[in-house]
């Protein structure tokens, strides 16, 4: 079965530590990581996207993409607030760029350093 629909059928993961009542460290939910190792990648919050939300097939060219384009962003991955269904990066939600609560967040992505050519 896929990693995405194991989860789907698993008790359900946001509800299940929802005692904890707020967002957690990665690492706090021992066995769900990915099959790559990657801890806590949906659950914890819904995070920000830059795309605009538009309807689906997706299409770089309809100006989704545009970071200066207004109007509702795309929101993935759902929360702990939420039900684990939408604890996965299919799960979509939408929100104005100035919109805060506390399931919302941003995923900071950091690549290693430029090889050096000397």
């Amino acid at each position: 079965m896929p990693y995405a629909t194991q989860i789907l059928f698993q008790s359900d993961i946001s509800r299940e530590w929802y005692h904890i009542r707020r967002t957690t460290p990665v690492g706090v939910f021992p066995g769900g990581e990915t099959p790559e190792g990657l801890a806590d990648m949906t659950g914890n919050t819904w995070d920000w996207t830059g795309s605009l939300y538009r309807p689906y097939p997706y299409n770089a060219a309809d100006g989704r993409e545009d970071p200066a384009a207004a109007g509702r962003r795309v929101a993935r991955g759902g929360s702990w607030l939420d039900t684990a269904i939408y604890a996965r990066a299919a799960a979509r939600g939408r929100g104005l760029p100035g919109y805060r609560d506390y399931g919302l967040g941003v995923r900071v992505v950091v690549g290693p350093p430029p090889i050096s050519e000397h």
